[in-house]
């Protein structure tokens, strides 16, 4: 790292110094000689800060190395060339660098969100959001520390029906009702919740993800525990556990009916929720979830009106204007279809994206941060989501230093009224971390050099290291549950299957959570070792204090949509990329195609030969487009190939984006919904 090679230097220096001074201290041209030494020192110390402060990120040019990670910039890094990894002509050792050099770059990307953010008491938040702090650094992070992304905006800040265009980025921009009375909003607190606690917690740090997708049966159908509706893969023993003979639907139905064996991937949609612990003993504790996006999503999407549902909506089904408008300076062009900001460090490149960042230098970024005079305008990085995975901790079971924590509130079904929510606080645990970034990798020498290669949108997920290896028990369950939905039609049994008047399966039948996939890859785990030692981290199952990102490891990094996973592992790229606490059942965890009843948005169906879906998942059918005018659609699976159904939507890989106020409501305990069975595909983060 640049601060520890500089400090190689300095010691050198320092040794080659008092040498010289030894060998003539009996002199007065010793003295001189130690005087002028001691002289020097101010100035060597002021290079050595320059070099430090420009040495901190890496530069414009320079490619990441896997073997030596920057953690020492406080902005997203630069893109860089990706011409050897994706030539033509690259051979298998080039194509086997994508994997750990997007790594690599993924772990930047990683120290620059979790960044103590800068206080400023005078703010809303107590923090100017999305600014880091120039006194901290990732390394050294307390695992309390209020975060540079926890200062983001979380999405029903951003969509709900409260907000307009003249909106700000440093305000608090939730619906009162929304809010709980601590702050302001209508929302009582829980019997019992102790107010000790409650003055621990930043008050607006709010563990509550909108819901994903409106509400098909009735009110208070939310989702904060539930992860994305998936293709039931699970056997139907497994999946009916909890059905007898008389409960509704019994056994047999189940089996039979809605989870038969011979059509495993044509199945009705179910989401798992997750829980540390068997659910069906005491002591189990749930995973919660937590959406938020940065200044560039926020203020692209408060621009052109895209928080009103029925705006974005018709974008999304929109087409690009013609020719003639391309032709006109960017300050004049108007799209109709959404396209969220982008960063490249290239002067310039394909797409005509609204606030695109080109000539993007992390270094300068940095510096504008410092300097930055209006709170309301930020530097420029693209569009950048964040999903977390949240554990409520218990400090008799687990050692709260291992986890970055926070104390939160969260939502609950009301006692007294089975029909209201009241708002509690708790102590939680960082268990797993989604970033989703929009960039142009920089190209050379590349065939159809008019088009960004190794992807637009790079997608990359962290877990907490005490989740378990491949193949091996967790500690964690899940349980699969019902999507809402009505019978579609005629259809033949077993499709169309009206399940909105059965109760859903009971956490007794949970599944425990196993990693069905060999990740992260060899390569991932080598630069998760760089990434370790760069830290200090102390040995192995050692009780030596160390950073507390020594408790995280990355999973794998999304970087080229691609149509196999042969084709993916060439690249050292994970094809099925998954997070276990967020992406959890077998559906979820070998995912790839479209879910039920996706109509393309004609943006994509007037230049590519692609359809829609009908009454079932299609495991088979391509999910994301990637350039349009030149390639076919392809089946992607994991992370990039879910949110390719965002995509197709005309949401711009954003499910925060095609939810919308929507996906608006308040989740508890008891009512929650499955979303994704209702014709605009599921939905996640």
């Amino acid at each position: 790292m640049a601060k520890r090679r500089l400090s190689d230097q300095m010691r050198r220096w320092g040794k080659h110094s008092i040498s010289g001074w030894q060998k003539g201290w009996k002199g007065v041209a010793g003295l001189l000689m130690l005087g002028a030494v001691m002289a020097l020192v101010p100035f060597y110390l002021g290079l050595a800060t320059q070099e430090a402060a420009r040495a901190a990120c890496l530069p414009v040019g320079v490619s990441p190395d896997p073997t030596q990670p920057d953690l020492d910039c406080a902005a997203p890094p630069n893109t860089f060339d990706v011409s050897s990894f994706f030539a033509s002509n690259a051979d298998s050792t080039a194509r086997a660098m994508a994997g750990p050099t997007w790594d690599v770059w993924a772990w930047a990307s990683f120290a620059a969100m979790n960044w103590p953010a800068k206080q400023d008491p005078s703010l809303p938040t107590g923090f100017v959001r999305g600014v880091p702090s120039p006194t901290a650094t990732f390394e050294t992070a307390k695992n309390y520390d209020v975060l540079v992304w926890e200062t983001f905006k979380e999405k029903r800040e951003l969509f709900n029906s409260t907000i307009n265009a003249s909106s700000a980025w440093q305000d608090i921009t939730f619906d009162p009702a929304q809010q709980p009375t601590s702050v302001g909003g209508q929302i009582e607190m829980c019997p019992g919740t102790t107010t000790s606690v409650l003055s621990k917690v930043n008050p607006h740090r709010i563990i509550s993800q909108a819901t994903k997708a409106a509400s098909v049966v009735g009110d208070n159908t939310f989702d904060e525990t539930v992860e994305v509706a998936s293709p039931a893969r699970e056997m139907a023993a497994t999946l009916c556990a909890g059905y007898t003979a008389t409960t509704n639907p019994t056994y047999d139905a189940c089996v039979q009916g809605i989870f038969p064996d011979a059509y495993v991937n044509r199945r009705t949609p179910v989401g798992p929720r997750v829980w540390k612990g068997d659910p069906s003993q005491a002591g189990a504790r749930p995973v919660f979830f937590e959406v938020k996006v940065n200044y560039d999503f926020w203020n692209y999407i408060l621009e052109n009106g895209f928080y009103d549902d029925t705006t974005a909506y018709a974008a999304a089904r929109g087409v690009e204007r013609d020719d003639i408008e391309k032709s006109l300076p960017p300050s004049e062009q108007r799209l109709a279809h959404p396209k969220l900001p982008f960063r490249t460090s290239a002067s310039q490149g394909p797409g005509r994206s609204p606030n695109a960042r080109f000539a993007y230098q992390a270094d300068s970024t940095v510096a504008a941060f410092a300097r930055l005079s209006d709170l309301n305008a930020l530097p420029r990085v693209g569009s950048v989501q964040v999903k977390l995975a949240w554990l409520l901790l218990d400090p008799a079971v687990e050692d709260t230093s291992q986890y970055h924590t926070t104390y939160g509130i969260y939502y609950k079904t009301a006692p007294s009224a089975p029909d209201s929510i009241c708002y509690t606080v708790g102590h939680f645990g960082l268990l797993g971390m989604h970033i989703i970034q929009r960039v142009h990798a920089i190209k050379q020498n590349l065939e159809n050099t008019e088009f960004a290669h190794g992807g637009t949108f790079i997608f990359a997920t962290w877990e907490h290291t005490g989740l378990g290896a491949y193949q091996q028990p967790t500690g964690y369950y899940y349980a699969n549950f019902l999507a809402k939905q009505t019978g579609v039609g005629n259809l033949p049994f077993p499709f169309g299957v009206d399940t909105t008047s059965f109760p859903n399966i009971k956490a007794a039948n949970a599944i425990q959570v196993v990693r069905q996939k060999p990740y992260p890859l060899a390569s991932t785990a080598s630069v998760n070792t760089a990434v370790h030692q760069a830290l200090g981290c102390p040995p192995s199952g050692s009780n030596a204090p160390g950073s507390v990102w020594c408790n995280y490891q990355l999973i794998g990094t999304q970087f080229l949509p691609v149509d196999s996973e042969t084709e993916s592992i060439q690249y050292n790229q994970p094809y099925y990329l998954a997070n276990l606490v967020v992406e959890t059942n077998e559906g979820l965890q070998n995912f790839s195609g479209l879910p039920p009843e996706l109509t393309v948005t004609p943006y994509y169906t007037d230049k590519v030969s692609i359809e829609g879906t009908g009454v079932a998942f299609e495991p088979d059918h391509p999910n994301v487009i990637f350039n349009r005018e030149l390639k076919a659609p392809l089946n992607m699976g994991g992370c990039m190939g879910c949110h390719g159904v965002a995509q197709l939507n005309g949401y711009n890989f954003s499910f925060v984006f095609q939810d919308g106020q929507r996906g608006s409501g308040l989740d508890t305990q008891l009512h929650f919904e499955v979303a994704g069975s209702q014709g605009v595909g599921f939905s996640n983060e």
